[in-house]
């Protein structure tokens, strides 16, 4: 399992995370005015970033869902550009690949996540791992972030099954269904009890065509944000898809 160590030089009394999936740059449906609402949250507040996987559309002939190839907005490669230059300013602290980066990946063994974090300067991922937010004060959280893949639409069906091999985090993140959900699961150690704050990203598409033939329920556009305190061992996740400081 791939990990990664975030040390925390921050004065603030909590510090966001916030947990950027299935973005979709050069989606037909792509929400670039709400992304847009994120990104001046961004600039100003400052969050740690995960790039979750599906940062583009990815769209190719030939695949199940070839129909995207006509109606995305951009090429592949200008995805890649538009996600590396949209995050080049953000603190992007690690980078993972979604199963659209991973269409590239399977035909030609390039892959987009993989340049898209070379391009930020972050740490990559693959299909997921483990980041370490480390504080000054010895205090960390634990996160074990992955894409996933699986044909539920079911937020709490996919974190079920991660949470059956991957136990003991604090945090433990999903995206691909795009779907906001969050919960939390209590588990009883010898050393007392355990909190494992559960999440799933959203996405920043629309009703897309697709979704539509399969009568997938339309989710909330946005992403989760999750605040890690300082002194304290205290977490709390917003998946409202807006910041709570717009």
């Amino acid at each position: 399992m791939k990990e990664v160590n975030v040390e925390i030089d921050d004065d603030r009394d909590k510090v966001p995370v916030w947990l950027a999936g299935c973005i979709h740059f050069g989606g037909q449906t792509h929400n670039s005015r709400l992304l847009d609402k994120w990104l001046d949250y961004d600039a100003r507040d400052k969050p740690y970033i995960v790039l979750m996987g599906d940062m583009i559309e990815s769209a190719l002939p030939g695949h199940h869902f070839s129909e995207g190839v006509w109606l995305q907005t951009q090429n592949p490669d200008e995805q890649i550009e538009t996600c590396i230059d949209t995050f080049k300013d953000s603190d992007v602290v690690a980078v993972l690949r979604g199963n659209h980066e991973r269409r590239i990946y399977n035909i030609s063994s390039i892959d987009p996540a993989k340049l898209i974090a070379h391009g930020l300067g972050a740490a990559y991922l693959g299909f997921g791992g483990k980041i370490n937010f480390n504080f000054k004060n010895g205090l960390t959280y634990s996160f074990a972030v992955f894409h996933g893949g699986s044909s539920t639409t079911n937020p709490k069906s996919l974190l079920d099954r991660a949470h059956k091999i991957y136990r003991g985090f604090d945090v433990l993140a999903v995206a691909h269904v795009h779907k906001l959900y969050s919960d939390v699961v209590q588990e009883l150690r010898p050393d007392g009890i355990h909190k494992t704050y559960r999440v799933c990203c959203g996405s920043f598409l629309g009703y897309e065509q697709y979704a539509r033939e399969r009568f997938y329920e339309p989710g909330i556009i946005g992403n989760p944000l999750i605040y890690l305190y300082k002194d304290k061992k205290i977490i709390s996740v917003n998946t409202s898809g807006f910041p709570s400081e717009f």
